[in-house]
């Protein structure tokens, strides 16, 4: 993500789905009619339900000017500002100028927009983001007509999030960055200036703000009675002041306007938090007040985390792709032509390639696409910027596609069909290079097939489009029944002209008791991947804990978990569940990494660390070593690789589920020669190395 500040308004470039987008208005980009159901606009239309097309076909038939507002329907914003399609930049500034200036009229604060005019329109990314770029300068200038606060652009393709940054350069010189650390970000919001690396580690606690006092008056027969009275009292408060310590990786990637709404959680939730930067690789956040506040704060933070943590890999998939069975590792799903997913590819082909097309089919493979993931951010990382992908073709043998969808690409297929600049896996820019039938041999029938490679999308020429998809699920739903509350006896006391004033402490102290009561929901995709001994632990803390706990499977893609009783037993439940959570959710490859490695400097992606001889880390090693070589050892490293690393999990993943058990690890040695180990540290073995050493 990519941010700046025009005349104070956050304006934002983004990867992602605009229909998930939580913004005052979402922009959707339609024909005339405002009837279009292709590319982005589909994917609108079909989020927001039936409702909107047909508000969109009654406001369509009235006289307009190119554009309409209705309600979301499904969607999560307020309104939906439905724009007709410009093919010129000209008319791509008007339209967002006209957009923007709607919200303003109508006192909202945030909008999203796609990238207008990248699809049917076919014009250039950057002239595209120029135009909406010079169309909010020209708009929140006028500040005196203003009420934005911030400008999100949406970007589904992430290959066009470069032209987007580009353009922002340009309109803010050198001040566009990814996003900042999270605690410069946080001084900065709090103080109006940036902080030097010494300020980083300190706590940063938000100004509290007074609260206006609870008074009780209480009357007794006698001294003693009030005494219990304000003991029973007090002892009901102090019970129900809780705090929460939130430690996770994800506070780093939390925007300027997360950290603003965590801010004014102090003054709507009547708490006070605490933010914590004891390094790079952690982060922490507490949460103190009463039980219940503090259970709806830590509720909220929770949330809005998983919208900033990069979802497990396994989980994080195409939304296009079709649900598949259990326990299946691949899965061919013919596009329908009408789809844009289809017309895309087709397009692409028939570009460079006039063969006949009999069918498009995408390849949904979940171990390719994490792997795909892992190496992506690994080029990011060691190229320093995200323009890192290509769209190109490669033709395949028959007696292979197969193979080539389930296991990927690898040099066993190396010089089989043609090798010109020696053995190796070739991709070409343009379809007929591979359509030629060196490349892509035809089967029996005279049919050929072709893969389009990124991210796993694929022909067949006859013609493949591939990519991936999977599932985790719980073994089993948890519905048991919970523990009752137990109400403190209550003794009656004999009459006394002081009746009214004890019936008034008993509805007070039974008004705390019932107010205390409350319930959380918890939606976690990480809950299907909870083990038989977790549901346990989940079923045994209704009894530890008082309170009432319900597993829902409303499907294969969401899971519920509720819990209900006393908020400071509710709040310590939920607490406990989201660690469990925590430790079955993969975290992003990059960050998930064994707690013994060494800290690894920014942009390295490899390091060699010598292990010390007293360790045990060490003396494993040198013991399987000498287990069966008697030669002197002079020294043992530990290759630090976070991509290898991920790619492994990845792998790792893949066998438990494609072979139904866990022990599929080995122990094993090879010899390498010194000219190739530091290639192979740092990229791994792949079979150029086949046969250097022997066969």
């Amino acid at each position: 993500m990519y941010e700046i500040k025009i005349a104070g308004v956050v304006v934002q470039a983004v990867t992602g789905d605009i229909t998930k987008e939580t913004t005052d208005v979402i922009v959707n980009s339609s024909n005339s009619s405002f009837s279009l159901k292709s590319g982005v606009s589909k994917a609108i239309l079909d989020a927001a339900g039936p409702t909107v097309e047909t508000e969109c076909q009654q406001l369509g038939a009235q006289p307009n000017k190119c554009m309409i507002m209705t309600k979301p329907g499904n969607l999560q914003c307020k309104k939906i500002i439905h724009l007709v399609t410009q093919t010129d930049t000209k008319n791509i500034q008007q339209s967002v100028e006209g957009a923007l200036k709607m919200c303003a009229k109508n006192n909202f604060t945030s909008i999203s927009l796609p990238a207008i005019g990248t699809g049917q329109g076919n014009i250039q990314p950057s002239e595209v983001a120029d135009a909406m770029l010079d169309a909010v300068v020209e708009v929140v200038g006028k500040k005196s007509q203003n009420s934005l606060k911030l400008v999100r652009m949406v970007i589904f393709q992430p290959a066009m999030l470069t032209d987007f940054h580009t353009s922002m350069l340009k309109k803010k010189g050198t001040d566009v960055q990814e996003k900042e650390g999270f605690f410069q970000k946080f001084i900065s919001l709090l103080t109006g200036s940036k902080v030097d690396n010494a300020q980083q580690n300190e706590v940063m606690e938000i100004e509290s703000h007074d609260m206006d006092p609870a008074c009780f008056h209480i009357c007794g027969v006698s001294q003693a009675h009030v005494d219990n009275a304000k003991q029973v009292i007090k002892g009901l408060i102090v019970k129900e002041q809780d705090s929460i310590l939130i430690i996770d990786k994800a506070l780093f990637s939390l925007s300027e306007l997360d950290l603003q709404h965590i801010f004014d959680m102090q003054t709507a939730m009547d708490v006070s938090i605490s933010l914590h930067n004891s390094s790079q690789k952690e982060a922490k956040l507490t949460v103190e007040g009463l039980s219940k506040d503090v259970l709806k704060a830590s509720n909220e933070i929770h949330e809005m985390l998983k919208k900033v943590r990069p979802e497990e890999t396994f989980k994080d998939l195409p939304q296009h792709w079709d649900e598949m069975p259990d326990n299946t590792s691949c899965l061919s799903i013919p596009t329908q032509p009408e789809t844009q997913e289809h017309i895309d590819v087709l397009k692409l082909f028939e570009d460079t390639c006039k063969k006949n097309v009999l069918k498009i089919e995408r390849i949904q493979n979940p171990s390719l696409w994490g792997a795909f993931k892992i190496k992506k951010k690994d080029m990011e990382v060691r190229n320093r910027h995200q323009n890192n992908e290509r769209k190109l073709f490669h033709g395949a043998c028959h007696t292979t596609i197969d193979k080539i969808n389930e296991l990927g690409f690898n040099r066993s297929y190396a010089g089989k069909n043609a090798a010109l600049h020696g053995d190796g896996t070739y991709f070409a820019v343009n379809a007929n290079y591979s359509a030629n039938d060196t490349y892509s041999k035809p089967d029996p029938q005279g049919q050929k097939y072709m893969e389009r490679q990124e991210a796993e999308k694929m022909f067949q020429g006859q013609t493949r489009c591939s990519a991936c998809k999977g599932y985790c699920q719980a073994d089993q739903n948890v519905q048991p029944p919970g523990a009752a509350v137990q109400q403190p006896e209550k003794k009656k006391m004999g009459p006394s002209p002081a009746d009214a004033h004890v019936d008034n402490a008993k509805q007070v102290i039974k008004g705390l008791i019932v107010k205390e009561q409350d319930s959380i929901l918890i939606i976690d995709k990480a809950l299907f991947s909870l083990s038989k001994l977790d549901l346990q632990h989940i079923f045994d803390m209704q009894t530890a804990m008082d309170v009432s706990i319900s597993l829902h499977n409303s499907s294969q893609k969401e899971a519920k978990l509720t819990v209900e009783g006393l908020s400071k037993d509710v709040l310590k439940a939920s607490n406990e569940i989201h660690e469990m959570l925590k430790k079955v959710r993969p975290e992003e490859a990059f960050k998930d990494l064994p707690q013994h490695w060494d800290e690894m400097p920014d942009n390295t992606p490899c390091l060699s660390i010598p292990t010390q001889p007293e360790t045990q880390e060490h003396i494993d090693v040198l013991k399987l070593f000498e287990d069966t070589c008697k030669k002197n050892v002079l020294k043992i490293e530990r290759i630090q690789n976070p991509s290898l690393w991920g790619a492994f999990k990845i792998k790792k993943k893949d066998m438990e589920v494609r072979n139904r058990h866990q022990n599929n690890e080995r122990k094993l040695f090879h010899g390498a020669c010194h000219t190739t180990i530091d290639k192979i540290n740092e990229l791994g073995f792949n079979r150029s190395y086949a046969g250097k050493n022997g066969k």
